[in-house]
């Protein structure tokens, strides 16, 4: 089923970034996109947009329609829940298997655990919900008995809902769509007090009254870099899920462990006396080991505005750089991170999004050595307001 009635845009420098509500997706178009997607909005078929086309830049017939296809395609690619979609969020993989509502398994305890002021007992019968994904939370778990509200995410196939304290708050067509709405529920508890603007895969630290985000997809050296920033001394906010507060864009992180991939381990050793102790988990053929920082987490009263967004790269052999990255490009970068805005997604919740980003500098650092970068991320904070 497409969204495209429920999309809704707006300028950001020479493009447009339109934004998706019902597969929580961004999008940045150009001009030509933008004229492209407002008019399949009002029903126009290829023909008649490729007919524009050929009429306003002069285009063959053909080139129109291949033009015009390919943006389409890109606009209903992001408006449309793929099948195979699943969200990075707490390390949930692309090619998890999906139950279907015969094989569906019942309800089961993925532990009780403390968000903000409340005590949860997250049930869940989603099979990749389960204890073990909750094992990033293991410093939040209760164990003296005391039971606390029950937070259900239940469903399969088409179907899914999640409840909180037998009050059903939402309904999901997706697994994708679940799993969001999850994260949206444990970051609303966790911060309770705060409105959410939006969140990302991201991790985020604090160093000298200054915090950063650093947004990016597994696998380019953002957990195996804040675990040795954490170690050397920086505050730890989050390595998974960080949230933007609505009206100062404090960071407000979902609290998880930091997560420690098996090719980490041996540079991490020393940092971490203990991780060669600590049990391996097998998260869909990734084997990782989960570490609670000690006495380096900040607590909420420190929840402060980034003074920057960095963009790390591990490359094995190069030379440690920093280079600015301007507002447009790291809206895509913010983009490939799976940002989304929180339910419900305004207009005016895009509006403030792009302006955190048009005014929050933004940096790609591409390092080799941890010390090197370490040191480029101090300098780097040394010179923010």
């Amino acid at each position: 089923m497409t969204l495209l009635g429920d999309s809704f845009g707006r300028p950001f420098g020479a493009a447009w970034v339109v934004y998706f509500p019902g597969t929580e997706t961004l999008l940045v178009l150009n001009q030509t996109g933008r004229s492209v997607w407002e008019m399949l909005k009002r029903g126009y078929g290829l023909d008649a947009i490729a007919s524009t086309f050929v009429q306003h830049f002069g285009i063959s017939d053909e080139q129109a329609r291949s033009d015009v296809r390919c943006l389409e395609s890109t606009i209903r690619k992001a408006a449309q829940v793929e099948d195979a979609e699943v969200d990075e969020a707490l390390d949930m993989p692309a090619d998890a298997p999906c139950a279907t509502a015969s094989t569906a398994p019942i309800l089961q305890s993925c532990g009780t655990y403390q968000f903000g002021e409340s005590r949860i007992q997250v049930l869940s019968s989603v099979e990749e919900i389960d204890e073990n994904l909750f094992l990033r939370f293991g410093h939040r778990a209760t164990d003296d008995g005391v039971g606390g509200e029950i937070l259900e995410v239940s469903g399969s196939g088409n179907a899914y809902r999640i409840a909180l304290g037998g009050c059903l708050l939402d309904h999901m067509a997706t697994k994708l769509a679940a799993v969001a709405r999850l994260v949206q529920q444990l970051l609303m508890l966790e911060h309770s007090q705060r409105s959410i603007l939006a969140y990302c895969h991201a991790a985020a630290v604090s160093h000298a009254g200054r915090s950063l985000l650093m947004p990016g997809n597994s696998g380019v050296g953002k957990s195996t870099l804040t675990a040795f920033l954490v170690a050397k001394g920086f505050g730890y906010l989050g390595d998974d899920i960080i949230a933007l507060a609505e009206d100062d864009w404090a960071l407000l992180p979902l609290p998880t462990c930091l997560s420690i991939k098996t090719g980490s381990w041996p540079i991490l050793e020393e940092c971490f006396p203990t991780l060669r102790q600590l049990p391996t988990l097998d998260r869909y053929g990734r084997e990782m080991r989960y570490v609670e920082p000690q006495g380096n987490y900040d607590c909420l009263t420190q929840a402060r505005a980034p003074s920057a967004i960095l963009f790390p790269f591990y490359k094995a052999g190069e030379a440690t750089t920093l280079r600015p990255v301007e507002p447009l490009d790291g809206m895509v970068r913010l983009i490939g991170a799976h940002t989304a805005l929180m339910t419900p997604a305004t207009e005016a919740r895009l509006a403030k999004l792009l302006a955190f980003v048009e005014q929050t500098p933004a940096f790609e650092l591409t390092y080799c050595d941890l010390p090197g970068a370490k040191m480029a991320i101090e300098d780097l904070l040394a010179t923010r307001q």
